[in-house]
């Protein structure tokens, strides 16, 4: 058992699309363009619905090229297949007032890597019209498909072709999809626009390799080196498809428990140039923000700066706040701490409104839960209140509640305990890490991150963002400290790493508040005491965008996401005077809190299990150093390598193996095999193994080469030695000695190859001084030679 990533299979990054009058042909490749894939699309049927029709069998080149010969003479008396279009990737379909739109993503640009899985920023999107029929000017579509492109995917929207980049890194190296689709659907923004994508696969016409989810939020990678090692550290910020919109029209929750401004963001620390990626360098932090889960809103129509919030019902049994925390509990396990960062005392009663609701809904929402262990522990905590009286004293504070939270929680460590690590809590007494789950818990290797900390404000925006950092902050000191790079895990704000931290959330803070809210960052960590003149200018242009742009951009998302359905609607999108029903379902009538809502979701959590991984080759290594036990680099070198090249049947080419040798492996023929090149020739050695014996196993030399007797003449010198020594560190004594006693040639002597060659020609008592009369007889007649 242990945690991996999936491989990365046979995937489609480049995409040319072919016109018929009666098909669409999407000619699909990989990278290396030796494997294609080929879909139909027919144009007929593409004014109602979309009819997809792969074919079973993997091209080559020579096949594409033969395909493409045959749908030109085939449709040459209909103009032929004619080349319209080149993506890397269908984005969906889309329908308005007519027929379907093919979405295209017509340009990428790499962002970052998570183990060998690229991530990939979209830059350019492309419609093309299905059917053959071309509409004739309709004003309602036109205008459709320009509040349909108010929505920019160019502006952090990220995809990868064989990365779950909608899940966290714990959920994709310790969960095995089963079944399509295995993404996260709440956090899919083209999960409408896939819908006919998925209609075609669950009827067996296409596999499910066509389909790309894409996330919006914020992605950023960062290297820097950390004590000399290689640190890549990564932020993601998924923000939810559910209940979405922009500041003052998504408040709160809807009956299912879904909230607005719904953000994930998860933070990853690994050394990317660590071998192989199963070597256990992957730690990962994830953290929650989202509305507060009440029915509430502010009306932002009368052109007051902070409107006045009203609280729109009052539910008795809070059911769709609880239905939000059973989706927490379902997402992150337990337990869940709720921090709130909202104002205490207020002349005019505002947020001090909801501080008071949340806390009495927390309260009864506990008393229904029976387990102690599950219950939502909540936190009120007057950010700046805080911050205006205690100044810098505000960290100090921010600390305590982090390090007590992640005590709780964890953090997610792919790999072992480091052995240091284990040695230092032994002497302080206690375990580091004690929240999630612990190393070695069921015989598997690494700790996971079990629970999750809620945080959030009145628009969860500025507090909350320098909230988190301060809490992603305390979770860096554990990931460095997990990776044994760090004595302790407590790290201080004034290293390079934590202003490259401070740096990525501030910058996804910016773009998350400007996605939601239509500015950037009003107020950061370092300015939520001052008046800067740059958070005045982003508080003015907030409000602007939420009185002039915010209704705009609320109606693009309800088309991407396919809360508002044209063709289907007798009310056009331009006429509504709200989209409040777009949004709310009719209430439920199941009364859950009497039942035991919070434990089949923990449960389900919990099952989550690493993949049962069978070595491919044994780890030769691994045999010999334990990462968990202190080991002497001298004890090391002691076992009797013959060879700094790892030896094993799996790595040699089954053309070098010689049944004659009863499975022995020559030296020499693993020399000529890897092109590894010596200035010494070595003895032929040949492989040994028992049953009983360890992997490296011993080798013996069989025999020596005529003309390296002078090796020979060496090993008797040393017989005299008391202590035994390993015919490695014999012959690696003999190569020291001899490269000491290189003749030093002159200038007109000749090239120092030669030399060596007569060197490696001759046999010569290193116990005693080189000829030099004879090495320049040797090189004369050498030059002499034809051959030479």
């Amino acid at each position: 058992m242990a945690y991996r990533l999936k491989p990365l299979g046979l995937n489609l990054t480049e995409y040319t699309i072919y016109e018929t009058k009666a098909r669409f042909y999407i000619i699909a490749s990989d990278l290396s363009q030796t494997h294609f894939r080929v879909v139909k699309i027919d144009r007929s049927a593409a004014i109602e619905r979309i009819e997809m029709q792969e074919d079973s069998g993997v091209y080559d080149r020579y096949d594409v090229q033969n395909l493409k010969e045959m749908l030109q003479s085939g449709n040459s008396t209909h103009g032929g297949a004619k080349s319209i279009s080149h993506g890397c990737g269908i984005l969906g379909f889309v329908r308005f007032t007519k027929g379907y739109y093919l979405i295209l993503i017509t340009k990428r640009r790499a962002v970052g890597l998570i183990d060998r899985h690229t991530i990939y920023a979209i830059e350019e999107t492309e419609k093309i019209y299905l059917p053959y029929e071309k509409p004739g000017f309709s004003f309602a579509e036109e205008r459709y498909k320009e509040q349909f492109s108010g929505f920019d995917f160019r502006q952090q929207c990220y995809y990868s072709y064989s990365y779950d980049i909608t899940h966290t890194l714990q959920y994709n190296m310790s969960n095995n999809p089963k079944h399509y689709p295995s993404y996260n659907k709440r956090l899919v923004w083209n999960q409408y626009l896939m819908k006919p994508i998925r209609t075609n696969y669950k009827n067996g016409n296409i596999s499910d390799i066509w389909s790309i989810p894409v996330i919006y939020g914020f992605f950023s990678q960062r290297s820097m080196d950390v004590y000399g090692s290689n640190i890549q550290v990564t932020l993601i910020c998924r923000r939810s498809s559910k209940f979405a919109g922009t500041r003052y029209l998504k408040r709160g929750t809807n009956e299912k428990g879904e909230v607005a401004n719904d953000v994930e963001t998860e933070q990853i620390l690994c050394e990317p140039n660590y071998g192989h990626y199963s070597n256990g360098k992957y730690t990962s932090f994830v953290q929650h923000r989202g509305s507060i889960p009440l029915y509430w809103t502010q009306d932002n129509t009368g052109g007051v700066p902070k409107p006045p919030i009203d609280v729109l019902r009052n539910d008795p049994f809070y059911i769709s706040t609880i239905h939000h925390f059973q989706d927490l509990f379902a997402r992150y396990g337990s337990p869940i701490y709720v921090l709130s960062l909202i104002r205490s005392k207020e002349k005019r009663p505002r947020e001090t409104i909801l501080r008071s609701a949340l806390g009495k809904a927390i309260d009864w929402i506990n008393n229904s839960i029976t387990d102690p262990n599950h219950k939502i522990q909540y936190k009120a905590w007057d950010f700046k209140h805080e911050t205006k009286n205690n100044g810098i004293g505000v960290i100090r504070k921010m600390n305590a509640i982090s390090q007590d939270v992640i005590k709780q929680i964890g953090i997610f460590h792919s790999g072992k305990q480091a052995f240091c690590n284990v040695i230092r809590d032994n002497m302080r007494g206690k375990e580091t890490f004690t929240g999630g789950k612990n190393y070695d818990e069921n015989h598997v290797p690494g700790t996971e991150q079990r629970g999750i900390i809620r945080t959030n404000c009145i628009d969860s925006l500025d507090r909350t963002n320098a909230v988190q950092y301060c809490i992603g902050q305390c979770a860096l000191g554990l990931q460095l400290y997990a990776l044994g790079m760090t004595k302790s895990p407590n790290h201080t704000y004034d290293s390079s790493l934590s202003s490259l931290l401070m740096e990525m959330y501030e910058k996804s803070g910016n773009f998350l508040a400007l996605q939601y809210g239509g500015s950037g960052l009003a107020h950061t960590l370092n300015t939520f005491n001052t008046k800067n003149v740059f958070d005045t200018f982003n508080s003015l242009k907030r409000y602007y965008n939420n009185v002039f742009s915010d209704a705009y951009k609320q109606a693009s998302m309800n088309l991407v996401l396919g809360k508002y359905k044209a063709y289907e609607s007798n009310i056009s999108l331009f006429d509504l005077p709200t989209d409040y029903w777009l949004h709310i379902t009719p209430p439920t009538k199941q009364l859950i809190c009497n039942d035991d809502w919070w434990s089949q979701h923990i449960e389900e959590f919990g099952k989550s299990k690493p993949y049962e991984v069978k070595k491919i080759q044994p780890e030769e290594f691994d045999a010999f150093y334990e990462l968990n036990q202190i080991s002497s680099f001298d004890e090391i070198l002691e076992h009797e390598y013959n060879t700094p090249v790892i030896i094993s049947e799996l790595q040699r080419p089954s053309e070098e193996r010689d049944e004659s040798e009863k499975g022995g492996l020559k030296v020499s023929q693993w020399f000529k095999f890897s092109k590894t090149t010596s200035k010494h020739k070595q003895p032929v050695i040949q492989q040994q193994l028992s049953s009983e014996e360890e992997p490296m196993g011993q080798f013996l030399v069989l025999h020596i080469d005529p003309e390296m007797q002078k090796f020979q003449k060496y090993l008797d010198l040393e017989e005299a030695n008391t202590f035994e020594r390993s015919v490695t560190r014999k012959y690696r004594d003999y190569i020291n000695t001899t490269s000491r006693k290189k003749p030093k040639l002159k200038q007109n002597f000749g090239d120092l190859e030669i030399c060596e060659k007569y060197i490696e020609n001759s046999i010569i008592d290193i116990s005693s001084d080189i000829d030099y009369s004879d090495v320049e007889s040797y090189v004369s007649h050498i030059q002499k030679t034809p051959s030479f």
